[in-house]
């Protein structure tokens, strides 16, 4: 069986849930070790980067990226799960609702805010999912946690429809926004449709769907699907090292700050730098050590025919 070392842009389609799209993949590729790297509700559908083999030690990093959506929330509606596909527990006519009155509500929401995640959620208490707690009808108390919301935009408001462009950090819930955007006006709101159109660097112009990603995997034509490693983080600056240089990093030795800024094509004080071989390979990923003038590495990846692969 052929390794498969890289990162697809998913498209997730409409009415099934991360993890079944997730064991799709893993059929069509014959792969284990595969992992997605962002929850998205069945009701949703958007961008999921779906990591494999080596790529799954990036996935973290993945996650970490800011999350861009476009979110349509029915005013006048709760439900037990915060979007449509929910047991209703309130109806009320969002009779007295007008734009002014939606984009003073949506100023709440803007930079830093606490945000309490919904019951029906992957989250877990005790070691038990918060949605299987919330089936058995538990409510269980959550702590708001901290989310950042770099921006959220009114797109269309046509009641009882609110559309919405969000841009914001991991962990933040779309459906506890729509809820608590309906508790702000009075009348209750869902999250009635979602889309994820940006995970970091992955953008939905340029995701694939589900159903075409598996006929590519079965076909083994996957090679002009897959994103190398190092688009997970494009975000940090580079240096580029010598063959030793890469070499000694793969051995997990830390290498000479002061070596390398005479190979630097990008000066920087980052924490953290993308390192490249000479070929133009990507070596992983070290931390800048300032204070022992040396790079340690965090994430290597580089093989050699003397390393062979690692």
């Amino acid at each position: 069986m052929v390794t498969i070392d890289g990162i697809l842009n998913l498209e997730k389609p409409y009415g099934i849930t991360s993890m079944e799209t997730l064991r799709r993949l893993k059929r069509a590729s014959s792969q284990k070790k595969v992992g997605h790297t962002g929850t998205l509700d069945p009701i949703a559908t958007g961008v999921i980067p779906v990591c494999f083999g080596k790529a799954t030690r990036l996935a973290e990093d993945i996650m970490l990226n800011e999350k861009e959506y476009l979110v349509d929330i029915r005013l006048g509606l709760s439900t037990d799960t915060y979007d449509a596909l929910g047991k209703t527990t309130a109806e009320k006519l969002p009779s007295n609702i007008f734009l002014q009155n939606i984009e003073d509500a949506l100023s709440s929401f803007q930079g830093e805010i606490f945000q309490v995640p919904p019951m029906f959620s992957a989250l877990k208490h005790k070691g038990v999912r918060l949605y299987n707690l919330a089936r058995s009808g538990l409510e269980i108390p959550r702590e708001p946690r901290k989310v950042f919301v770099h921006s959220i935009e009114l797109i269309d408001f046509s009641s009882p429809i609110v559309q919405l462009k969000i841009r914001c950090s991991k962990g933040f819930y779309v459906r506890s926004l729509a809820n608590d955007l309906g508790q702000i006006l009075g009348c209750g709101a869902v999250m009635d449709g979602l889309v994820r159109t940006k995970s970091g660097p992955f953008n939905i112009e340029d995701a694939i769907p589900l159903d075409e990603a598996e006929e590519k995997f079965r076909m083994e034509e996957f090679q002009d699907i897959l994103i190398p490693l190092d688009a997970a983080v494009s975000h940090l600056p580079f240096i580029n090292v010598t063959d030793k240089q890469a070499k000694d990093l793969s051995h997990g030795k830390l290498i000479s700050s002061i070596e390398i800024s005479l190979l630097c094509t990008d000066q920087n004080h980052s924490e953290r730098l993308r390192v490249y071989d000479p070929n133009g390979q990507f070596v992983g990923i070290v931390q800048n050590q300032r204070d022992l003038g040396s790079f340690k590495p965090e994430k290597i990846f580089y093989s050699s025919p003397q390393t062979g692969n690692l």
